[in-house]
């Protein structure tokens, strides 16, 4: 019968094989099923594909008894295949010298079924495994004695210094930032797992490295970078980079910052793992405390130039100019939009709420009116859209105004507070100080009211 490979020129220039024998089968060639399927094998192993065999609980406990008797009575060689073959994909029997010395021993056995769960074996323990040089040299070994065909092997056989030198993620990370690769298309070239530990220290490599980049070139913001890091390599639990990178960005020049702000304000807020810091500061624990201020500090800054651009459009007063002067202070901020505030910028507010941006709604109120609330620790300042006065009150007495709430943020339920009476944050009675908007040297008034108060910018 003719060779079904000279019928298919395609063969010549399909990369995957797999994929070409996938269609082979699924075709309608009149060839016998039994040759399709000897040929579908063939290239299966060419192409370094084997099938994964699952073992049953049984199978590999049975198989940890057979290997426990032949050390006990060092006789290796009542082992048959497929317990090796178990035994190779157990990380605390490749840890032994045993195994070694008995596939050393018996090189008739060196085939990819045997080999290949030894080296994932090897990956999957390859921060904690206290052999690694004698594991590593073992797999050098054999790897030098490889003649065969399979893909998996000679990719390792060609790549040693990148996937089984315990320096290899570091020698690896740069290829991978070059070619602007994900770790799992990384993975699939050099045949390693992307959830091994190798992989988590590769991982761990490139974004150690990117960072040293992003250090270096502190003067400036670079969007493509950022996302290729954040988008691949940064796991919402390395705490410690977030905190540097959010520090970093804190001290960039004027617009490099409001780019890196920008970015970190979108990448947190979406993430479930964090959030509003302000909402949800449980999360935010492992966040070194500075960093932690610093971001709060931009979410105050995003809600006053939100307040005084989206509803005082006409600032003739300067009080977002005046507010901006003292956000070292503030502990914290919020917005209480009013119904017809809410009314003329839903869209705007509506992908607000979709990036994870927190805002309340104000309220019991006839005037049109929409506040914000600034928190300065001992005290909390009210301020309104409209006309009217600006609040200082004690901070106990207003968590007290709002039904004893736990904070700004929180009711006395635990759950975010949604609304506020305006009648709760329009109270000259226990307000401790209230300044009229409509003096002309208002602003001066209140200034003089916060330095009384030890607040100051």
């Amino acid at each position: 019968m003719t060779d079904s490979r000279s019928q298919h020129p395609l063969l010549e220039t399909l990369q995957d094989l797999r994929s070409f024998s996938n269609l082979l089968t699924r075709s309608t060639m009149t060839l016998a099923c039994p040759e399709i399927e000897k040929f579908q094998r063939n290239l299966e192993k060419k192409a370094g594909f084997t099938k994964t065999v699952m073992f049953t609980g049984e199978q590999r406990e049975k198989a940890l008894e057979a290997w426990t008797e032949a050390i006990k009575t060092d006789d290796f060689d009542r082992l048959t295949r497929r317990e090796i073959r178990i035994l190779c994909s157990q990380s605390s029997v490749i840890r032994s010298p045993e195994i070694r010395g008995l596939l050393k021993r018996r090189q008739a056995i060196f085939t990819p079924s045997i080999l290949m769960p030894f080296q994932n074996a090897f990956h999957e323990t390859w921060k904690t495994n206290e052999n690694h040089i004698l594991i590593r040299d073992f797999l050098a070994w054999f790897l030098r004695r490889y003649n065969g065909r399979n893909r998996k092997l000679l990719a390792w056989k060609e790549h040693q210094e990148f996937l089984l030198a315990k320096e290899g993620p570091a020698q690896l990370a740069p290829t991978v930032i070059h070619k602007g690769e994900t770790l799992e298309i990384t993975a699939e070239r050099y045949y390693f797992s992307a959830t091994s530990q190798f992989a988590e220290a590769l991982r761990d490599e490139v974004v150690g490295q990117l960072l040293k980049r992003i250090i270096q070139v502190s003067h400036t913001f670079n969007p493509v970078e950022w996302t290729y890091l954040f988008s691949n390599f940064i796991e919402t639990t390395q705490f410690d980079t977030l905190s540097k990178l959010i520090l970093l960005v804190d001290n960039y020049p004027a617009e490099a910052r409001e780019q890196g702000i920008s970015f970190l304000q979108r990448w947190f807020l979406a993430s479930n793992a964090y959030g509003d810091p302000r909402i949800s500061p449980g999360k935010w624990v492992n966040i070194e405390a500075r960093a932690r201020e610093a971001f709060v500090g931009w979410l105050s800054q995003a809600d006053i130039e939100l307040f005084f651009n989206m509803i005082i459009k006409n600032d003739t007063q300067k009080r977002k100019r005046f507010w901006l002067r003292y956000l070292k202070c503030i502990k914290g901020s919020t917005i209480a939009i009013g119904p017809s505030d809410n009314s003329a910028n839903t869209y705007q507010l509506s992908e607000l709420k979709k990036e994870g941006y927190y805002y309340a709604s104000l309220e019991k109120d006839s005037s049109h009116n929409s506040a914000f609330i600034l928190d300065f620790g001992k005290y909390v300042i009210v301020d309104f859209s409209r006309v009217g006065c600006a609040y200082l009150y004690e901070k106990d007495t207003f968590l007290r105004l709002q039904n004893n709430a736990q904070s700004i943020y929180t009711g006395k339920n635990g759950k975010t507070i949604g609304s506020f009476d305006v009648r709760s944050l329009k109270n000259p009675t226990l307000a401790k100080e209230s300044v009229p908007h409509h003096q002309n040297i208002w602003l001066d008034n209140l200034s003089n009211v916060l330095a009384a108060h030890g607040i100051r910018p």
